[in-house]
């Protein structure tokens, strides 16, 4: 439950790629921030590390970092929402944050903050490395695409699984005993962008 060595040092770097032009902020997460303005792809995370967790000073320090470094990099980041309503989301999820995390356990805290800015450029991504290791280790998937939201769920679009318990069109009202409205509600709050449907789109691929 303690956080990696050298912290100081992965905030050094980062501020240096900062100052570099690039946006790759939450820095000890390795999460990556990006703007079509500036935009490098973070280095690689090994397997060994998806397991590390991160101390809660640390992590909310993160915060602190993205908010600072768009500040400073993006063009018109309030255009939006203001100010204060982004500071007091930040605060709201720094309070959030009573435990060591994960970097995929921080991802939604991170990606919340960047989503709440309304702008399709300024993302906090899925950690892939730890969606690439799961699917070269086997693990299943549904079998099914949803294409839509109505008032009772989750609309079927695709099935790709010849012996899948749904169908085209059924309704998928709630996934492990989830209500599946809530579910996307809750992903929606992820997914950066300035139109509604395209929030949507990216919540409905979650």
């Amino acid at each position: 439950m303690t956080s990696p060595a050298n912290p100081t040092r992965k905030g050094r770097w980062l501020r240096r790629m900062v100052r570099g032009g690039i946006v790759a902020v939450v820095a000890l997460t390795g999460t990556s921030v990006w703007s079509h303005f500036h935009y490098q792809p973070p280095p690689p995370v090994p397997p060994e590390a998806f397991g590390n967790r991160y101390a809660p000073r640390e992590l909310r320090a993160d915060l602190d970092y993205f908010v600072r470094t768009a500040e400073q990099i993006h063009p018109d980041l309030y255009h939006v929402v203001s100010k204060e309503d982004v500071s007091a989301l930040k605060r709201e999820l720094q309070r959030q944050i009573d435990r060591p995390l994960t970097r995929k356990e921080f991802f939604p805290i991170a990606a919340r903050l960047a989503a709440s800015l309304g702008d399709g450029h300024t993302v906090v991504f899925i950690p892939s490395e730890e969606i690439e290791d799961a699917i070269q280790s086997g693990a299943q998937w549904f079998p099914f695409d949803v294409g839509d939201l109505n008032e009772d769920g989750l609309t079927v679009k695709a099935v790709y699984a010849e012996k899948c318990p749904v169908a085209v069109n059924d309704t998928i009202v709630s996934i492990h005993g989830h209500d599946a409205r809530s579910l996307y509600d809750e992903f929606y709050q992820w997914h950066s962008g300035e139109k509604e449907f395209y929030r949507k789109g990216r919540t409905l691929r979650t």
